[in-house]
């Protein structure tokens, strides 16, 4: 169980690995990468890459508080940007890798699910985007293919293949996880751009607000993806050094053993879910289409 795994680690052990990937987390996040679209002298911080990598190694809970003490330091050093709530996508990201990792891949997609569903509700969520090339393209295309490979056989088996000592499996594995946790990362971004950042730049009409998501569509895609890229060869490479060193006992979840699954469990939980989030999702396309 995740919380019996987490339980068995001395407390010492515990504050330790939070506050050397605490630590991390800060130091990576001090370094600007993308820019913000909207607001100048404003970027994306190099800590994306590491979130969800602190989430496989440690488990959803111990790296929550990793992800807000890490913030919250930096905030020494850059405002926020979030009205104070910068460490929201980020933790959301490493609780969808996190459960992910150790199993728990249902509840990801749920939480993953309800996250996008909240986006493409909100009253300045463009859903469709006229493209450059002629055709119409929902905005979230990209989430859809993430929650969809999520629910396949891809996400089920993610778990089992991060804890393999094969080195594609393991790739494999890692990066389903990590792409579906930068996209549901990504996802809650933009719930926290729409909120909190439309007003501050005057984006107040459906008009102004499609312009805007019109330059992100061509700008996300490849953000999300060089960030599963590049996570993914950072945590496969630390996986395998972890486990030749044979230090992975101090890491939850990521030796290559097998592990307990609740898979039928699981995929029965997901399957109402999924229903459910289908049929909500329908009806938000047709108010749209209206």
């Amino acid at each position: 169980m995740l919380q019996q795994e987490i339980r068995q680690r001395p407390v010492t052990q515990q504050l330790m690995l939070v506050s050397l990937f605490t630590a991390i987390y800060a130091v990576f996040r001090y370094f600007p990468t993308f820019p913000m679209i909207g607001l100048s002298g404003t970027s994306f911080r190099a800590g994306d890459f590491v979130a969800p990598v602190i989430a496989i190694l440690l488990g959803p809970w111990l790296a929550v508080p990793c992800i807000f003490f890490g913030t919250v330091i930096d905030y020494a050093f850059a405002a926020p940007v979030f009205a104070g709530l910068d460490f929201l996508p980020a933790t959301v990201g490493v609780i969808v890798a996190g459960l992910i990792s150790r199993g728990r891949v249902g509840w990801a997609a749920a939480f993953y699910a309800v996250l996008l569903s909240l986006f493409v509700a909100l009253p300045l969520s463009a859903f469709w985007i006229r493209t450059i090339w002629g055709f119409t393209l929902p905005f979230v295309w990209l989430h859809i293919i993430a929650l969809l490979i999520l629910i396949s056989p891809l996400g089920f088996n993610a778990p089992k293949w991060i804890r393999s000592s094969n080195g594609v499996a393991l790739a494999l594995g890692v990066g389903v996880t990590i792409l579906a946790a930068t996209m549901a990362q990504h996802v809650t971004g933009g719930i926290l751009y729409e909120t909190i950042l439309f007003p501050v730049i005057h984006v107040t009409t459906l008009s102004r607000a499609t312009f805007f998501w019109s330059f992100i569509f061509y700008l996300y895609p490849i953000e999300r993806l060089v960030i599963t890229v590049i996570a993914t060869t950072f945590v496969v490479a630390f996986i395998q050094a972890v486990r030749s060193s044979k230090l992975d006992g101090i890491l939850g979840g990521i030796g290559s053993r097998p592990t307990t699954s609740r898979s039928t469990l699981d995929r029965r939980r997901l399957h109402r879910s999924t229903h459910l989030f289908l049929n909500h999702f329908r009806e938000l396309v047709r108010s749209r289409s209206n």
